[in-house]
């Protein structure tokens, strides 16, 4: 399933031009403008990127058997944006081939022996574009990671904060669409108390210039949407199948910010976990087009799992990244990846949602 979440993302640059129709690509994608307020800001520094990478590596340190690699499932899913110069920091502290940027990142860290972790990152990153078709960049920022591992014979979901540090040289393809790149990156995870890990990766990813500063909305100011979706759910321990879920989603969104009420039921694994329970998200949301957007979500989650032992409602945690386009200004499509974290070192979920949703009111 985690799969299918690179295929999501490393086939936007590929949809965005055959759906969207919509690519610009007059401007540079180094350029800064002026301005003063946080809507100016947002234009100013209107540069949004996407990309997914993946390959191989070494993990090393606490609980690592003989066995380190990670078996060529190493995995990095991210998109940002652009930082304005007038807004978050002095115009003059760079010059016009440097950026900053903000991006949410879903890493993968693969499967060495005894260890299948993985997580979510924000992390800042500066991108100097020393050539034409050439520019590196280097990101850090805060990494939230859950490895399923077993210690002391008992299997358990183990999750710790940490940092991720990454470098990346993008190669420009211009000549096949307007911002498309090979990125050829490198990604160092370091946690305390835990094993650490450095992989080399590549893949694709596109830079899409003068970018919405907010996303479409529909057809009015703030409009509530209504949305359903099903697919797969699988729990991150052995001994369990995968299963399919349905969530029924409301959705109103502020610019940029967005904030969900979802009724969900995970499905039944067969001997941990049927699942279900009310989740509330806030959203990051970030335009690439006027039809395509992506964003990252978080928020509790009250569940009910009727497998557990004790199987009273508890507060779970429900961590999200999705993709949507917008079919008309009033119906959507959306896929989505999940992460229920349970904080009790078991039964964690990951879900992977496609559905539809519809504008009402507005």
């Amino acid at each position: 399933m985690k799969l299918s979440v690179l295929c999501l993302f490393a086939c936007l640059p590929w949809t965005f031009d055959a759906l969207a129709g919509t690519a610009e690509s007059s401007r540079s994608h180094f350029v800064a403008d002026e301005g003063t307020s946080v809507q100016a800001a947002l234009a100013d520094g209107n540069g949004a990127y996407v990309s997914a990478i993946f390959g191989n590596g070494k993990a090393y340190g606490k609980n690592v058997g003989s066995d380190t690699t990670v078996h060529w499932r190493a995995m990095d899913v991210r998109f940002g944006r652009d930082l304005s110069p007038s807004f978050f920091y002095p115009a003059s502290l760079l010059s016009d081939r440097e950026k900053l940027r903000a991006d949410m990142v879903y890493y993968n860290e693969g499967h060495p022996n005894n260890n299948h972790r993985d997580g979510f990152a924000a992390q800042l990153v500066y991108a100097n574009r020393f050539r034409r078709n050439l520019a590196v960049e280097f990101g850090i920022g805060p990494y939230l990671n859950m490895n399923t591992t077993t210690i002391d014979g008992r299997e358990i979901d183990e999750s710790h904060w940490g940092g991720l540090i990454s470098a990346a040289l993008r190669v420009g393809l211009d000549q096949y669409s307007p911002g498309l790149h090979l990125r050829i990156g490198i990604n160092h995870a370091v946690v305390h108390d835990a094993h650490s890990s450095t992989a080399l990766m590549a893949g694709i990813g596109k830079y899409f210039d003068a970018a919405p500063a907010y996303p479409d909305e529909g057809s009015g100011p703030h409009p509530f949407w209504l949305g359903v979706a099903t697919g797969s759910s699988k729990t991150n321990q052995t001994m369990t199948d995968m299963t399919y879920g349905i969530s029924l989603e409301g959705k109103r969104y502020w610019g940029q910010w967005a904030a969900s009420v979802s009724a969900l039921a995970e499905g039944d694994d067969g001997s941990r976990v049927n699942r279900y329970g009310i989740a509330a998200q806030g959203w990051y949301v970030q335009s690439l087009t006027d039809k395509w957007s992506v964003s990252a979500g978080v928020g509790p989650y009250l569940a009910r799992n009727e497998r557990a032992s004790d199987d009273n409602f508890r507060v779970d945690g429900l961590l999200t990244f999705q993709a949507e386009r917008l079919l008309s200004h009033s119906v959507k499509v959306y896929a989505s990846f999940s992460r229920v974290q349970t904080f009790r070192e078991k039964n964690d979920r990951d879900l992977f949602r496609i559905g539809v949703m519809k504008q009402f009111g507005g």
